[in-house]
């Protein structure tokens, strides 16, 4: 025995081999899906949600 291991491939390898050129070739950022302006109105408007839901909810049991 050399003390060198071959390596194994294994099903979860074969996977990995064909979803990499996936990952590679269709990266795309944030800024080119969506613009700034509606990030922000999301973002905006979610926590705008929030703190209205939070101060009925207060008011609720007051």
């Amino acid at each position: 025995m050399s003390g060198e291991e071959d390596p194994v491939f294994s099903p979860v390898h074969a996977l990995q081999q064909e979803l990499l050129p996936l990952a590679q070739g269709s990266a795309q950022t944030a800024d080119a899906l969506y613009p700034l302006w509606l990030r922000v109105a999301i973002i905006g408007g979610s926590s705008a949600f929030a703190w209205a839901l939070i101060i009925w909810g207060m008011l609720r049991l007051h």
